[in-house]
């Protein structure tokens, strides 16, 4: 309901529409808070990280060190040294791809100026072209991670409406952060703690917790629904091999080549 002016503005702002009682028309109660810390954000995969020139031999590299514990474990501890692999490559060339677009950008633009002026410079012609390779790797970067953040795959990217996808960012950024909540008891919460304890209290109640009198699930209402029969028992125990498990994995969308280099050490290199 608001513009992108009053979401940077306000970025952290909340609106309650109260209920009508003797009025004809309904309060609005707008609270603008102090801009709180989200907390350690999760790690995710940027597919332009596939874009660095040592990603393959890196990737395989992190995998390759020996540890021991159970398979799992084992799976785990490589998962995190990719991980850590990964962050490094983001530091070193990705961490602030929208700055440096605007850099590269700004750099091929002065270097063309000047070899208009110059059109028989051979040195300009040569830091034009290798200028402009490196605008043409960072935009293919920085339009990747513009539609992963954004999970737009269908629109064309170009410098005319790079805005309009950082503002549909920070609008998603908005919406995922919750600055005020009514309790059960219906008090309403607007202090991270109070926040945090009334989700806690609420799924305590619903999943950790007993209900004294529950009526048991009675087997003639079971039978009436699908079970799981002997055949399906013997699917989860039939033996599987490794071409299957690559082809489920290849068959998610986006991490092919991901899922590609851990396959290849998980059960070539073992």
């Amino acid at each position: 309901m608001v513009n992108t002016y009053w979401m940077n503005a306000f970025p952290c702002s909340n609106v309650v529409f109260l209920r009508e009682l003797s009025f004809d028309h309904s309060h609005i109660l707008v609270s603008i808070y102090e801009d709180r810390s989200s907390g350690r954000k999760p790690f995710r995969y940027y597919n332009m990280w596939k874009m660095a020139p040592d990603y393959d031999a890196l990737v395989a590299e992190s995998c390759k060190e020996d540890s021991r514990g159970s398979k799992m474990y084992i799976i785990l501890q490589k998962l995190r040294r990719l991980k850590n692999m990964l962050n490094q490559i983001n530091k070193i060339g990705f961490s602030e791809i929208h700055k440096t677009e605007v850099t590269v950008r700004a750099e091929l633009a002065e270097l063309q100026s000047k070899l208009s002026q110059e059109p028989q410079n051979k040195k300009l012609m040569e830091q034009e072209q290798v200028v402009r390779k490196k605008c043409t790797g960072i935009n293919k970067a920085f339009a990747s991670s513009m539609s992963q953040k954004s999970k737009v795959s269908w629109v064309k990217f170009g410098y005319e409406n790079s805005h309009i996808f950082h503002a549909s960012l920070k609008s998603r950024r908005i919406q995922n952060r919750i600055f005020l909540i009514e309790d059960e008891h219906g008090n309403w919460c607007d202090t991270p703690n109070q926040i945090q304890h009334a989700f806690l209290e609420y799924y305590q109640k619903l999943l950790g917790s007993t209900t004294p009198g529950r009526r048991k699930v009675h087997q003639s209402v079971v039978d009436l629904g699908p079970k799981i029969n002997d055949y399906h028992k013997e699917i989860l125990l039939t033996d599987y091999t490794t071409k299957e498990v690559e082809e489920a994995m290849f068959s998610i969308d986006g991490i092919k080549h991901l899922v590609l280099m851990v396959m290849e050490v998980l059960f070539f290199i073992g």
